[in-house]
C-alpha cells in the first residue's frame, strides 16, 4: 500500500449491461407530445419496484477516469469517498446549483438507483467546493423513500434548494434546503407539486428576491393546479394556481426586473410581472404561443422511455441593450425525415412576440438525433446550448455531447463542438428504458457548468463538465491530475497544467504560476512545457505554518489573458502544508501482536496465512492477499469454510496517538455475503484500550446475483481517526465478522493496515536505526532500512532514522553502523 495514495483497486470489475437489450431500430413513429388531455399519459414517474437495501460499501468498485475530448474534461460525480465508480448502481436526470457568491461551490442532484435490477429511485446528490474538480457523494436525501425529478437552484445568498417528487400517496413535492454548499440538507418543506416539476428562484434585488417558483404537469399532481410560489424563502408554499394553457414539460425563468416566465408543451410562454409581489395573488399578464418548427418528442429513438428534451426558457440579465430579452430552446421533431433538431427563438419585446425558429445544430444529416437540448444565459448575455448528438453514428443512437454559443442574441451560433466521446445511451438502464428527461446547465461570464448523464463506464453515471466559452477567452486551463490539497513542507510540488487552444492560438511562454505563502504580494514563475497541451508548474517549497495561495494564467492571441480560477486573484487555489509520518504498519507477514476474540463462533474465526484458493460453489474468499506480500488475515483459511455464528473479532495492538496531529488509518478489506441477509463486516475504533468501540464502517454484500459481478473485491479505505474518537495513547481498531443466524456463506479478509500522521514540523528520530518506531533496532527494521538506502530521501520522515551517522546522506558507513546496532538492539 502506498501511504500517500488514498485508495487503489486491484481487481477487474464486470460492467453491468441489462440482459436482452439489443439496440432498438430507428423508426419514424417517434411520439410527439399529446394535444388531448386524455392522452397526456405517455410520461410520468411511477414506483414499480419496492425499496431494496443496497449499501454502497458492499458494491464492487471500478476506476472513475476523467473523460476528455478536445481539452474538455468530464468528471464523474456519483463516486465513492475514494473517487471510485460504484459498479451496479445508476444515476441519471441531473440538475445543478451554483453558489453565486462562490462559483467554486456547486451541488448536483440526480435520480439514484442503488441497483440497476430495480427501478426504485431516490434523491441522490453530490457537492464540490473546488469548482467541480472533485465531488463528494454522501448518499441520498430521505433514504428508503421513492424520489424522482430532481431540480436544484440557488438563491442570491448561496443557499441551495432541492425540489424532489414522490408518488408515495400521490404526486407530491418537497423542497429541501442546504446552507452549507450542499453538504447537508434540512428535513424539507411540503411544496404541493406534481410530475415533471421545475423551479426557479428570484436572485434580483427587487421585492421578489428569494421567491421560489415551481410548476408541474397538473394531470399528475396532489392538487388542482400546476403552479405554486414561496414568498418566505422556502419556509412555506402557497396553494396551487393555474397559468394560461397549463404548459408542462418545460422550465421557469426570472428576468432582471423580477418578471417570471413559464414555458412548456405547445411552446406556450406565459409571463407574470406581479409574481414577485408577495402582497398580490398570482396573476399572468401574458401568454404567447411560439413556433419552434416542430414538437416535443417523448418515448422514441435514443431515449425510448423518456422525453427527448424539455422546453427551456431563459432571460438576458446583462447591462446591454439586450437586457430583458427572452429566449426559448428545445429539441423538436421538425417536418420531414430529420428526427430531431435543436431549435431556438428569441423575444426582444418582453415575450409579446418571438422570432422565427433558428436551428442551432449545424450538421447536414437528416437522420441524426439532436436530443436533450439545454440552454442557459450568462450574466454578460452570451447564450450557451448543449445537446446529445448522434451525427457520428448514422442510423443509430450512439451519442456525443455537443456545444454551441451565441453572442448576438441567437441570430448566429458558433460552430458546433463535440465535448465528449461517443457513448451508447441504451445500456445501463435500471429496469426502465431511459436516461431521464433532462440535463441542466448554469452559465457565467467565462463559461458554463453542466451536469449530464452518460455511459462511459458501461452504466449510467452523472458527470460534471466545465465548458469554456471561446468567445470570452479562447483558451482553457485545466488540471488533468487535479490540484493538490496537501503539499509537503520543505519540498517543491509539481502541478500538471493543460492549456487548450480554441479558435485562437496560445501565446508562447505566457503560461504563469502566481503564488504567495504569507498573505503578501504574489510572486510568479513560468510554466515549463511537457509537450503538446501539457505544462508543468512547480510550487516552491513551503514551510510549516505557511498558507499557500496560488493561481494560473495564460494568454490567447486575440482575447488576452485568461486566469484560473477565473476570479483570481480575488479567488485562488489553496493547500495545506504537511507530510505523512508513519506511525505503524502491518502486512501480516510476521506476528505483531494482533489478537482474535470470538463469541459463539462455530467456524470462521480470524486466522493469519496465505489464502487457500477455494473452488467451493458459493464460496468467495480472497484468492491472494491484498498487497502481494503473501499473508493476510482471513475468516478460517480452509476449503469451503466460512463464518458460522459469531461474532469473531480481529483486534489490533494499542497505538499511542496522543502526540499526533491528524492521524489517518488505512486498511484493505474483503467481504462477501451470499444471501443478502445483512451479515456485516464491521470496522470499529476505540480510544480507551477496547472498553468502548465506535463504528467506522459497516460492509455488507448486496449483489443478488453473485455470478453477474466480480464479488468480494479487495477494497482499500482511508479514514481520519479524529473524525471518530479523541486522540489518546490507547487507540485500537478491530474488524468483526458474523453469521447470525447461521444461514449464509460469509468470507472476510483484512490486509495492509497502516497508521500515518499528517504532520508539519521538524521530524525527530528518537533512535537511529529504529525505522519502525518500536523502541528497538531489530529484524523488523531491515527491510525499511534497505528500501531507504536504495531509493529513499534521508530527509524524508520515513527514512530519517536510516541516516545512522546523521550526515544528511546515505553512505556505506550507515550500513556498517546499522549492523552494529542490530547486534546490540540499540543505536548509541
Amino acid at each position: 500500500m502506498k501511504h500517500r495514495t488514498i485508495l487503489s483497486i486491484v481487481a477487474m470489475t464486470v460492467i453491468f449491461v441489462p440482459a436482452g437489450l439489443a439496440r432498438a431500430q430507428k423508426s419514424d413513429d417517434h411520439k410527439r407530445a399529446p394535444d388531448d388531455p386524455a392522452r397526456r399519459q405517455g410520461h410520468l414517474e411511477v414506483q414499480r419496484d419496492p425499496y431494496i437495501t443496497a449499501p454502497r460499501g458492499g458494491q464492487p468498485r471500478s476506476p472513475a477516469p476523467h473523460i476528455s475530448r478536445g481539452g474538455y474534461v468530464s468528471v464523474q460525480v456519483n463516486v465513492d469517498a475514494d473517487g471510485l465508480n460504484i459498479v451496479g448502481d445508476a444515476a441519471n436526470e441531473p440538475s445543478i446549483a451554483v453558489d453565486p457568491t462562490n462559483l467554486f461551490k456547486m451541488a448536483i442532484g440526480w435520480r439514484q438507483f442503488d441497483s440497476i435490477l430495480s427501478d426504485f429511485r431516490q434523491a441522490g446528490w453530490g457537492y464540490t467546493a473546488d469548482g467541480g474538480q472533485t465531488w463528494t457523494f454522501p448518499g441520498v436525501i430521505e433514504p428508503g423513500h421513492f424520489r424522482s425529478d430532481p431540480v436544484l437552484d440557488a438563491d442570491a445568498d448561496g443557499n441551495f434548494y432541492y425540489n424532489s417528487l414522490t408518488n408515495e400517496g400521490g404526486y407530491i413535492c418537497k423542497v429541501f434546503k442546504s446552507t452549507d454548499g450542499g453538504a447537508t440538507w434540512d428535513l424539507g418543506v411540503y411544496a404541493h407539486g406534481g410530475d415533471k416539476q421545475w423551479q426557479a428562484i428570484d436572485t434580483t434585488d427587487g421585492i421578489g428576491r428569494g421567491n421560489i417558483y415551481a410548476s408541474w404537469n397538473e394531470f399528475y399532481s396532489i392538487c388542482d393546479g400546476h403552479f405554486t410560489r414561496s414568498t418566505d424563502g422556502g419556509q412555506s408554499f402557497e396553494d396551487c394556481t393555474t397559468a394560461t394553457g397549463s404548459p408542462y414539460w418545460g422550465t421557469l425563468a426570472v428576468g432582471p426586473d423580477g418578471e417570471l416566465y413559464l414555458s412548456g408543451t405547445g411552446f406556450l410562454v406565459d409571463k407574470s410581472t406581479t409574481a414577485q409581489d408577495p402582497g398580490q395573488f398570482m396573476q399572468w399578464q401574458l401568454s404567447t404561443t411560439v413556433s419552434l418548427g416542430g414538437s416535443i418528442v417523448f418515448s422514441a429513438g435514443p431515449n425510448p422511455g423518456g422525453l427527448l428534451g424539455q422546453a427551456w426558457v431563459a432571460v438576458d440579465h446583462s447591462d446591454d441593450l439586450t437586457r430583458g430579452n427572452a429566449y426559448l430552446l428545445c429539441s423538436v421533431d421538425p417536418s420531414g425525415a430529420d428526427p430531431l433538431d435543436v431549435m431556438f427563438a428569441r423575444s426582444t419585446d418582453g415575450g409579446q412576440t418571438f422570432s422565427a425558429p433558428i436551428r442551432v445544430n449545424d450538421d447536414a444529416s437528416t437522420d441524426a438525433w439532436q436530443w436533450f437540448g439545454t440552454m442557459s444565459v450568462a450574466p454578460n448575455g452570451r447564450i450557451d446550448a448543449i445537446w446529445l448528438d448522434t451525427r457520428a453514428d448514422p442510423g443509430g443512437y450512439d451519442s456525443e455531447l455537443y456545444y454551441s454559443y451565441s453572442t448576438d442574441t441567437g441570430v448566429t451560433w458558433s460552430a458546433n463542438v463535440a465535448l465528449s466521446p461517443s457513448f451508447d445511451p441504451h445500456i445501463g438502464w435500471p429496469q426502465q428504458s431511459k436516461m431521464g428527461d433532462y440535463f441542466d446547465m448554469i452559465s457565467d461570464d467565462q463559461g458554463a457548468n453542466l451536469a449530464y448523464a452518460a455511459t462511459f463506464n458501461g452504466e449510467q453515471d452523472v458527470y460534471f463538465i466545465r465548458i469554456i466559452a471561446e468567445s470570452d477567452g479562447a483558451l482553457q486551463i485545466a488540471f488533468p491530475e487535479g490540484i493538490p490539497a496537501l503539499v509537503p513542507s520543505g519540498e517543491p510540488t509539481d502541478i500538471t497544467v493543460q492549456i487548450v487552444e480554441g479558435e485562437e492560438t496560445y501565446v508562447p511562454d505566457s503560461a504563469t504560476l502566481y503564488y504567495r505563502y504569507d498573505g503578501g504580494a504574489y510572486a510568479s514563475l513560468p510554466l515549463a512545457s511537457l509537450g503538446g497541451e501539457l505544462y508543468q508548474a512547480t510550487l516552491p517549497a513551503p514551510a510549516c505554518g505557511d498558507t499557500p495561495e496560488f493561481y494560473f494564467s495564460a494568454e490567447g492571441s486575440e482575447s488576452g489573458v485568461l486566469y484560473e480560477p477565473s476570479e483570481a486573484p480575488v479567488t485562488t487555489f489553496t493547500a495545506n502544508v504537511g507530510v505523512y509520518v508513519l506511525i505503524t504498519e502491518d502486512n501480516f507477514e510476521t506476528d505483531q501482536g494482533w489478537t482474535v476474540e470470538s463469541i459463539d463462533i462455530i467456524d470462521g474465526a480470524w486466522e493469519r496465512g496465505v489464502p487457500i484458493a477455494d473452488p467451493g460453489v458459493g464460496y468467495y474468499p480472497p484468492l491472494s492477499d491484498y498487497d502481494g506480500s503473501g499473508q493476510c488475515y482471513l475468516t478460517e483459511n480452509a476449503f469451503q469454510a466460512d463464518v458460522d455464528g459469531g461474532p469473531t473479532w480481529l483486534i489490533s495492538p494499542m497505538v499511542d496517538l496522543s502526540a499526533t496531529s491528524n492521524p489517518v488509518l488505512e486498511y484493505a478489506r474483503w467481504w462477501f455475503n451470499d444471501d443478502l441477509d445483512g451479515d456485516p463486516l464491521d470496522v470499529e475504533i476505540s480510544n480507551d484500550g477496547g472498553e468502548n468501540w465506535t463504528l467506522i464502517e459497516r460492509v455488507a454484500e448486496n449483489d443478488p446475483d453473485p455470478d453477474a459481478v466480480a464479488v468480494g473485491e479487495w477494497v482499500e479505505r482511508l479514514v481520519f481517526i479524529s473524525d471518530y474518537v479523541t486522540l489518546t495513547s490507547q487507540v485500537m481498531v478491530r474488524f468483526g465478522a458474523v453469521d447470525v443466524p447461521n444461514n449464509s456463506k460469509n468470507e472476510g479478509g483484512i490486509d495492509a493496515v497502516r497508521v500515518d500522521d499528517i504532520y508539519c514540523g521538524e521530524v525527530a528520530c528518537s533512535m537511529r536505526g529504529d525505522l519502525t518506531g518500536d523502541g528497538t533496532v531489530d529484524g523488523a527494521d531491515i527491510q525499511a532500512f534497505s528500501d531507504c538506502h536504495i531509493g529513499g530521501d534521508p530527509g524524508a520522515p520515513d527514512c530519517i532514522c536510516a541516516d545512522i551517522d546523521e550526515s544528511g546522506a546515505f553512505e556505506p558507513a550507515d550500513v556498517s553502523e546499522f549492523v552494529t546496532c542490530l547486534l546490540e538492539a540499540v543505536c548509541p
